[in-house]
């Protein structure tokens, strides 16, 4: 009766496994050439981001072949820095077509998005959703993404690694978790489920966005500008792809604090209560349910415990490796890897417990 202990974890390595087939399927992007770039709108809202938007907008503009062919929207969704001010002086030194326009009262990331797209050029075919608080290491990330762009393709979500720094093991966990998301983003994509993606690099055709009007039924909440675009698209049929190359990948910044990084996965969670899909429900359930489960299992059976948590972190390490190899990424230091194993599981119980606790509320 003691190895029905190992059913949940059974579950969890066979999930991962079969997310790690579709991960490591073949996928033709198909002939590639420079006189098919699409013109393109960079569409960045910020708030309060004079630290690193000058680091985002150097990392597009040193971009090869962007000019003729893009322009840059920057809406500040009344910053109370001066993040506007530096952006102007940015953008006005560069060669490229810009708009940078400033709300006069904060309307919200959605809403900011919407009104971009309103007032971008109308010979935009393709919005590229960055934000503030992110960087690319290529200069070759625009012409990645076109390779991407197909008129038979509705989304396109490329790549979001979150930075680390030796010492520091907050930035370690969010590299970890950041891995494991983008496997199953890539992987679920493949499947022809996406339930994951980031607003942080996200492709879309303007004219599809315009017909869904994606957050209509959404626009009070104050997160869930990528996840309810997917979800609005798969509803409508659409053609949703992942790419994912070295080239293609944008990097975050770690939450600097504990407190910082419950509160951002805590908004992020929020979101999950109004998207009705079966197949993100499965998988938080197979994610949640097993770190959950270890708790009760340590307190009961030691040996169970230690056996299930063997085979949580090999498939674990084994979908990491996939990620970073898949983008070429510096290796990470498998000291706080297997730290992290232990205190991810103390984390994800936080994070459901707090989540759970304000639906109660509610």
């Amino acid at each position: 009766m003691m190895w029905l202990w190992l059913i949940p974890i059974m579950i969890y390595v066979g999930y991962w496994w079969l997310m790690d087939r579709y991960f490591h399927s073949n996928e033709s992007l198909g002939v590639f050439s420079d006189n098919e770039f699409f013109k393109c709108s960079i569409v960045i809202c910020v708030f309060n981001e004079e630290r690193n938007i000058e680091k985002c907008l150097n990392s597009i503009l040193l971009q090869k072949e962007i000019q003729n062919v893009v322009e840059i929207i920057v809406i500040d969704d009344g910053s109370q820095d001066f993040t506007y001010e530096k952006a102007k002086s940015i953008l006005e030194k560069s060669k490229l077509p810009f708009q940078l326009i400033k709300n006069d009262v904060r309307l919200g990331k959605k809403r900011s998005i919407e009104k971009a797209l309103q007032l971008s050029c109308s010979e935009s075919d393709w919005v590229i959703l960055r934000d503030a608080d992110t960087y690319t290491l290529s200069d070759e990330w625009w012409i990645e993404l076109q390779k991407s762009l197909k008129e038979t393709t509705d989304l396109v979500i490329a790549p979001v690694i979150t930075e680390y720094h030796k010492g520091n093991w907050i930035s370690y966990l969010q590299y970890f978790e950041g891995l494991a998301l983008m496997h199953l983003t890539y992987a679920s994509a493949k499947m022809h489920k996406p339930i994951l993606g980031s607003a942080a690099n996200l492709v879309f055709k303007k004219k599809r966005f315009l017909e869904l009007q994606p957050y209509k039924d959404n626009i009070h909440l104050n997160t869930g500008d990528d996840i309810f675009l997917i979800q609005k698209v798969k509803k409508a049929k659409g053609k949703i792809t992942a790419h994912f190359h070295p080239n293609a990948v944008v990097y975050t910044y770690a939450p600097c604090s504990v407190k910082a990084l419950i509160q951002q996965k805590s908004r992020w969670l929020s979101k999950t209560q109004y998207v009705k899909d079966s197949f993100n429900s499965l998988s938080a359930l197979i994610i949640g349910g097993t770190n959950i489960f270890f708790i009760p299992m340590f307190l009961c059976s030691f040996k169970m415990a230690l056996i299930s948590l063997i085979l949580k972190t090999l498939i674990d390490f084994k979908i990491l490796i996939s990620v970073q190899k898949k983008l070429n990424l510096k290796p990470f230091s498998y000291v706080y890897f297997f730290i992290g194993e232990l205190v991810y599981i103390l984390y994800v119980c936080a994070l459901i417990f707090k989540f759970l606790f304000s639906i109660q509320r509610k």
